[in-house]
């Protein structure tokens, strides 16, 4: 027979929820607690994520569910990040471009310098902007990529 509803403690549960996954995945080897912290630093980290993807997950009170979007990408890459961020454009909608802080990059994998919005022109805006961020990923990947060298043509003495 079940517990009844008042005797269930949820935040007990969600806890058993997570060790078991530790021990079934991970295999922790120190579940151990200080109070309400684990004593291992990682399975602290890993508790605290637990818990914030279940109160993302949990709906409202209200019956809403909590939704968020994205609206920013950092890339790291050569030792820099690169952001991937939404742009509003003056009908607006939504396009994306990606800033190393200084400049922009435009659609053919070159950095340009990002005038203030008042005087970007549709050409700078059809260069420098993107669909959506995957596609502005690619671009940026591609302008990282280390260029192969030009091959040599063959002498033939």
């Amino acid at each position: 027979m079940n517990a009844p509803m008042a005797d269930h403690d949820p935040a007990a549960a969600e806890r058993a929820a997570f060790e078991a996954q530790m021990q079934q995945d991970y295999h922790s080897p120190c579940l151990e607690r200080r109070g309400d912290a684990y004593w291992d630093l990682g399975v602290e980290m890993a508790w605290r994520m637990w818990q914030a993807r279940a109160a993302l997950a949990a709906p409202k009170a209200d019956g809403w569910q909590q939704e968020l979007e994205v609206d920013s990408y950092t890339y790291d890459a050569r030792g820099h990040a690169f952001n991937i961020m939404q742009a509003q454009q003056r009908d607006g909608s939504t396009r994306w471009k990606v800033s190393d802080g200084i400049a922009v990059l435009n659609i053919h994998g070159e950095w340009e310098f990002e005038p203030s919005p008042s005087t970007r022109d549709d050409g700078f805006l059809a260069r420098c902007r993107f669909d959506s961020p995957q596609s502005a990923l690619a671009v940026l990947k591609r302008s990282l990529a280390p260029t192969a060298p030009a091959p040599q043509e063959e002498s033939h003495d």
